[in-house]
């Protein structure tokens, strides 16, 4: 068939007529007229051929065993439901590109990484709902508007960067986006509060950080921007030795930090003392320097667990857990008065933890006189309350 199209197309430039029929790019694509309009090929890595300027609907819809694909430059439109449903874990667009079309990247639950095109105008509504491996997005300073639904469901988007050029801010934009704790304003308090934002409580519940620009990484991390609010967090846990990142690289910043990982950075701030390993635990972890920061936090009666004969090691650490273990790693040091927060808990130890935290400025709280006590922390928020309370213990 292939060959058939080759020699129908020869004939036609032959005698001057203009060819009127769809050809394949090769066996895989099927292109009219730059538009991407079927794919046949495997799955895996794939390429799309140059002189595409657009992908049509639903080239890609469905293909779970597609878990990548090269965007050429000239790419202007990524068509509606393009790619919904897929099994893409990343996505780097060409400058060129200007709009994502509805739905386009729907329902791609293992995309992590997102590269957007530094001229993209448009997302239309639904494009990345249900991405829920995303923890982190940078829009472009080429867009003036966020549209509704536009990132609904991504469970895990923890930060996003908002450029000064957005104006507007669509109803449900973020809805059941439910962790977004960071954003990243490029422009002013006062601009900020100019911007329309619809009904997007996500957004209330988050911590706006203004006058925030994009430089690059200074911190030795690629995912670790010089401005970020636990940049110098990062770099004084590494000089320390408390971290050396997840690698590849890379710190992760947003993932969660999980109770192995901050009794285990505790354990490194105190130089890493010997121990001798407890068999209390029936959960204990694999990994040798776990075993021994879990068994040094229980001889300084840092925890004791669940009271079950577990630790819980891949457990979550809450906000509460975290300041609780600092507190107690700081020797338990009373405070002045307890915290006002409306969603203190209950428990003592808790409490005073909270107290002295807030006290000595270790953490303010999530925001309406609210300290979101069982939170689960990121470990960027865990290398930042240590870097706070470096000076006490």
């Amino acid at each position: 068939m292939k060959r058939v199209l080759s020699v129908l197309l020869a004939l036609c430039l032959v005698i001057g007529a203009v060819p009127v029929f769809a050809f394949a790019a090769d066996e895989d694509f099927v292109i009219e007229d730059g538009v991407l309009t079927k794919y046949n090929g495997p799955g895996g890595d794939v390429v799309v051929p140059d002189g595409v300027t657009s992908i049509g609907r639903s080239v890609f819809a469905g293909r779970k065993d597609i878990t990548g694909v090269k965007l050429p430059d000239g790419l202007i439109s990524i068509g509606i439901m393009s790619f919904e449903g897929s099994g893409l874990t990343s996505i780097d667009m060409p400058d060129s590109v200007t709009i994502i079309k509805d739905s386009s990247f729907a329902s791609c639950r293992k995309l992590t990484d997102v590269k957007l095109s530094n001229n993209l105008k448009t997302i239309e509504g639904y494009a990345f709902q249900y991405c829920e491996s995303i923890t982190t997005i940078k829009l472009p300073n080429s867009m003036t508007r966020i549209r509704t639904d536009a990132f609904t469901l991504c469970k895990n988007l923890a930060s996003i960067e908002i450029p000064k050029s957005i104006t507007e801010i669509e109803a449900f934009a973020f809805v059941g986006s439910n962790n977004l704790r960071d954003v990243y304003y490029a422009g002013t308090k006062s601009e900020w509060e100019k911007i329309s934002k619809g009904s997007n409580e996500q957004l209330d519940n988050a911590t706006i950080h203004f006058n925030s620009g994009s430089p690059d990484p200074s911190t030795g991390f690629t995912d670790v921007r010089a401005n970020a609010y636990y940049a110098d967090a990062v770099k004084w846990a590494v000089e320390n030795n408390i971290t050396a990142g997840t690698g590849g690289g890379k710190f992760s910043p947003d993932k969660t930090c999980t109770r192995d990982q901050i009794v285990t950075f505790l354990y490194r701030s105190k130089n890493s003392p010997a121990v001798t390993i407890t068999s209390q635990f029936t959960d204990m972890p694999k990994n040798q320097e776990f075993q021994k920061a879990i068994s040094w936090a229980v001889e300084n009666s840092i925890t004791v667990g669940d009271g079950k004969g577990h630790f819980l090691p891949a457990k979550g650490c809450t906000r509460a857990e975290a300041m609780t273990f600092i507190w107690r790693a700081a020797g338990k040091p009373e405070p002045q008065a307890v915290a006002g927060f409306t969603d203190m808990p209950s428990n003592s130890d808790f409490q005073k933890a909270i107290s002295w935290a807030s006290e000595n400025g270790i953490t303010s709280g999530v925001g309406g006189n609210r300290f979101g006590s069982n939170r689960t922390c990121t470990r960027g928020q865990i290398v930042t309350f240590l870097y706070n309370a470096r000076s006490i213990f």
